[in-house]
Parts: C-alpha cells; sequence; structure tokens
C-alpha cells in the first residue's frame, strides 16, 4: 500500500455513477427472523440424532475425580453417559430426558486452583495494587503527583464483579462426525478456530470438517469460546455415525462462563477553579487476552492493554493525567465482551467524572 502513488486531489465519483449509495439495501436474514423461519443450531435435525447435556467441574480448571451415574442411565430416553472435558454429557433421545438425568449424577470435583469465594477473589484484586503485578500499559502525563497536592482533593474506590455474558439462546451445537467427514453446526464467532478444534479431536484433515456457522441468539464474546463445541465434538465422534444436539441447561451456562473480569478501580483527582488538574487512575483485572488466548492454545506475550482500555484512551485533557493497570492472577476465566476492558473501565472513570 505504501508503494502506490496516490493523486494529490482525487475526484469524487459522480452521483450518477453510485451504485450503492442512495439505494435500499435490505438484509437477506430479515424474512426468516420475522417469521420464525430462521435455523439456529438448536434447531438442526438430522436423521437419527440424539440429544445430550452436561455436567462439569464449577471448579473452571479443576478436573472430575469420580461420577455416578446408574440413576441416570436407569431413566427414559437415556442412551448413553460419556466423558467430556471436567465431566460427562448425557446422551438421550430429546434434550428434556438428558436435562433430568443429569440432575440425578453425583459427582466428586477436584477443587479449583483459585480463590473459592467471591470474599477471597475480591481480596486478591485488592493484593494486586503492588509494583509486582503492574502491567506495563499505562499513561502519564504532566506531574500528577505535584498536581495532587494543589486544590480540592477527591478519591474514590469502584469495584464490579465477575459478570457472564447470559445470552438469550442456551449454549448449543451439533456435531455429526462420520470416518471420513465431520459436519458442526454453532452459532460461532471463530469459525476458523472450530475448524482446528474438529481437527484435533476427530483427528480427520481439515479438508474432510464441514463448519456450518448458523445465526445466534447473542454472543458478544462468548460464542468465542469454543467448550461447548469442543463437547458435542467429543461425543458425537464417542459415538461416530450418530449425529448429537448438546445443549447447556441455563445453570451450567451461568457457572461456565469466560466472565467479564472482576476488577477494582482506585482514583484520585485534584479540581481546581472547577477544572480537573489531575487524575491518578489505578485499576486492577485480570488479564482478558492472556486468557482467551491461552485457551485456544496462543501465547500472547507482554502487557495486556485491556487491563485499561476505556482509560488509558479517554479523550479528556487534564493537564496531569496518570494511568496504571495491574494484571490480578490467572484464575477464574475470563473473556471478551463486546466493549472489552471499556466495560469496566469506562464506569469507573465516568463515575469518578
Amino acid at each position: 500500500a505504501a508503494a502506490i502513488d496516490l493523486p494529490d486531489d482525487a475526484p469524487l465519483k459522480a452521483k450518477s455513477d453510485w451504485t450503492q449509495l442512495g439505494k435500499s439495501q435490505p438484509r437477506t436474514d430479515m424474512l426468516g427472523k420475522v417469521t420464525g423461519t430462521a435455523q439456529y443450531a438448536g434447531d438442526v435435525r438430522l436423521a437419527g440424532q440424539l440429544f445430550a447435556t452436561v455436567r462439569t467441574n464449577p471448579g473452571l480448571d479443576a478436573a472430575m475425580i469420580s461420577y455416578d451415574a446408574k440413576d441416570a442411565l436407569a431413566m427414559p430416553g437415556v442412551k448413553h453417559v460419556l466423558a467430556v472435558d471436567g465431566g460427562v454429557a448425557v446422551v438421550a433421545t430429546s434434550t428434556w430426558a438428558a436435562f433430568q438425568a443429569a440432575e440425578s449424577i453425583t459427582f466428586d470435583w477436584a477443587p479449583a486452583t483459585y480463590p473459592a469465594n467471591s470474599a477471597d477473589q475480591t481480596a486478591q484484586v485488592a493484593a494486586s495494587f503492588a509494583p509486582d503485578f503492574q502491567d506495563s500499559q499505562s499513561r502519564d502525563d504532566g506531574d500528577t503527583d505535584a498536581a495532587l497536592k494543589t486544590g480540592t482533593a477527591f478519591t474514590a474506590e469502584y469495584t464490579v464483579p465477575y459478570l457472564a455474558h447470559a445470552t438469550m439462546e442456551p449454549m448449543v451445537a451439533v456435531a455429526h462426525v462420520q470416518d471420513t467427514r465431520a459436519d458442526v453446526w454453532a452459532g460461532n464467532q471463530l469459525p476458523t478456530q472450530v475448524l482446528v478444534e474438529a481437527a484435533k479431536i476427530t483427528g480427520l484433515a481439515p479438508e474432510q470438517i464441514n463448519v456450518h456457522t448458523t445465526l445466534m441468539g447473542g454472543g458478544f464474546g462468548r460464542r468465542a469460546e469454543m467448550d461447548f463445541i469442543r463437547q458435542a465434538l467429543q461425543v458425537a465422534n464417542q459415538l461416530r455415525g450418530t449425529p448429537v444436539l448438546l445443549q447447556w441447561s441455563r445453570e451450567e451456562d451461568m457457572t461456565h462462563d469466560a466472565y467479564r473480569p472482576m476488577a477494582t478501580a482506585r482514583i484520585s483527582a485534584s479540581v481546581q477553579d472547577g477544572k480537573v488538574v489531575a487524575m491518578d487512575y489505578h485499576v486492577a483485572s485480570a488479564a482478558v487476552v492472556e486468557s482467551q488466548a491461552g485457551r485456544l492454545g496462543y501465547s500472547i506475550p507482554g502487557p495486556d492493554a485491556t487491563i485499561v482500555q476505556g482509560a488509558k484512551d479517554q479523550p479528556y485533557t487534564f493537564p496531569n493525567y496518570r494511568v496504571t493497570g495491574y494484571r490480578v492472577p490467572a484464575g477464574v476465566p475470563v473473556g471478551s465482551w463486546r466493549s472489552v476492558g471499556s466495560s469496566q473501565n469506562a464506569f469507573f472513570h465516568e463515575s469518578a467524572m
């Protein structure tokens, strides 16, 4: 692009030559959506299809030690109880039968490696306001320390909890694995990664795998996660030749999200003659990119700009303005939201303003 010789004065296209501007651009998916005929992953029906749901360790990085499914296997419609990452899948002749059977299974779960309750997690965030946890994505304009000693002082602390995406459509995927072909139907935000996961699980070559990206009832970053798709593939791979629709319960969805991070901001400022003359903004949060990229098998070295996103890049012109981010140790899985770091930082920053 840098080698292109651009004209100094590029003429505008004559209005008579426009082909798109000024014309109605109807959405091609509108008819299906307003008539209820639009196809989501949960609408897929194939010959011989079975239905599944999962129960996995509420400790989101922990294993299943053991389980007892004898009552579930005796229930009407239940065909199998199969191993998946971190737990089991119940396979039945209907989603409702799978849901009911899953409720009857007892588990012995291994504990998670991160703090087990909100109070201890909040304390871990608070302890991260220390030099050893400082992330280098910061902003430092002027002499903030000196300016904070002038004018009227302002201090505040804000905290937000982990927050689930709570998409309207539950996590659902259909997988059909055969000896020379695999198909996956899922609302997803990363179809190339679905291909990678399917190849790993089935052992098939990428050209033997077909990813059908359906409509989705809300994504917001949640459907860039591969957990529910991987589980559907794991079940279908154990039942080769049988298509399987795997759907999470709402309880499973709330328990196993890649959440918006728990985060805390500590803000000091000074106001003089009605103007903010200094702001010192400190925020501690887990690193979204570290967590999400790690689940996909990628290493992302260096600082995570999402920790200070929506604070470091604010357009205010305070003469003295410092923003410092602290990385909370990885624990509860966190992931992308529609606004990623701005989700919490815009709230913190604008509340202080």
